[in-house]
């Protein structure tokens, strides 16, 4: 991006007859330019302020290497990537409604998410966390946890990461599939969308059964049920409290910043013509009244 210089000494009431004498003439011109460009950082940093705006979520179920997962009304999870270290930011949270808590503290549109963090999605609230994948080619060393969920529903694409989900009655590991989840006080409910997915009991966390794409299996009391197949419809009418919800991001509009710096480099155009021509103001008219030289 180009730079543009703002004047900002020069408008400060105090200090008007400064531009009466060039920097080379005036020694106090010429300590006021660091101030000048401190000035023009501060104007280019609230330029990028203002030209950032909030703009929803279009493509929801679009992931990146590490996934995402979404979660429901009163639902709550804790997340830990093995990928990285434990106050290392594993990705980022958006927040539907207000109250979405992070560790304890009120999100209202997004926060970036570190390891270990607590997610509680409050009434009439949703979240959602786009993970970050690992760095090497290898995806198994991509691990992440997620526990803690004891109530609600979730729904998650596990990409290119292992996702070790724990319910109070059983234990899913997950890669490169997509799952709804729906845990109440007795059971857990797993509908597969795409993918395959592996399911555990507590008691037994050595054997397991294989859940395929548009399979449903329910997990309770230490026991896996049956899995059944499961059209579409229904898979649409598990997942279809995701749409009550809408999630934002903020998003920097590079126009908006353009227009403002180009405003700001013509006024500060003006002001550096002003000041090489000793006393010409703005207007082309010598600024002498009022002004004396000591």
């Amino acid at each position: 991006m180009n730079t543009f210089i703002a004047d900002q000494t020069s408008c400060h009431p105090q200090r008007s007859d400064i531009n009466r004498y060039s920097a080379t003439q005036n020694p106090s011109i010429a300590r006021d330019q660091p101030h000048r460009w401190v000035g023009l950082f501060l104007v280019l940093g609230i330029l990028i302020l203002a030209g950032c705006k909030t703009v929803p979520i279009q493509d929801r179920n679009y992931a990146d290497r590490g996934g995402f997962w979404e979660q429901g009304t009163s639902t709550q999870a804790r997340f830990h990537h093995q990928a990285f270290d434990k106050d290392d930011e594993i990705g980022i949270l958006y927040a539907s409604g207000r109250n979405t808590i992070l560790n304890g503290s009120p999100i209202n549109l997004s926060s970036d998410l570190d390891n270990h963090s607590i997610i509680s999605s409050g009434p009439h609230s949703a979240a959602r966390v786009e993970f970050k994948g690992e760095d090497e080619d290898d995806g198994d060393t991509c691990v992440i946890t997620i526990d803690r969920f004891n109530w609600g529903d979730a729904y998650a694409d596990t990409y290119d990461c292992w996702y070790h989900i724990k319910t109070p009655h059983a234990l899913l590991k997950a890669k490169n599939a997509i799952l709804h989840i729906d845990v109440t006080s007795t059971e857990t409910e797993v509908v597969v969308v795409s993918g395959a997915i592996k399911v555990f009991t507590h008691g037994d966390p050595v054997q397991s059964i294989d859940i395929n794409s548009d399979q449903e299996v329910i997990i309770s009391h230490q026991t896996i049920h049956r899995p059944r197949s499961i059209s579409p419809d229904e898979i649409w009418k598990r997942i279809s409290w995701r749409a009550q919800f809408q999630l934002y991001k903020t998003v920097i509009d590079w126009d908006q910043v353009a227009r403002g710096a180009i405003i700001v480099g013509i006024v500060a155009a003006i002001i550096a013509i002003g000041v090489a021509t000793k006393g010409v103001g703005l207007g082309g008219i010598p600024r002498y009244g009022g002004y004396r030289r000591h």
